[in-house]
């Protein structure tokens, strides 16, 4: 278990702190968690069900086909930001 005192866990858990990683690291840890799910809110995090299901099917590809899929994906985004800033 980690080394914090209950009153520490309780502020953290509570929204009384602001914690820093040093301090959230072994809390992750010990839940087998990811840092994500210790920070964001649940609706923060919750993809559409559609791009979940898309994403699961990705993942189902050979390793290097998911490679493939990653760099256009990263491309179609920066190209659409870019897109988005000469608009301004």
């Amino acid at each position: 278990m980690t080394n914090m005192s209950p009153k520490t866990i309780y502020q953290i858990t509570s929204d009384n702190a602001e914690p820093r990683l040093s301090t959230i690291k072994p809390l992750i840890v010990q839940l087998g968690c990811t840092a994500d799910e210790i920070i964001f809110d649940d609706d923060e995090l919750k993809l559409p069900t559609e791009l979940q299901m898309i994403l699961k099917n990705i993942t189902q590809l050979p390793d290097e086909k998911q490679e493939i899929v990653k760099e256009m994906l990263k491309g179609w985004v920066t190209y659409q930001l870019t897109q988005e800033m000469n608009k301004k």
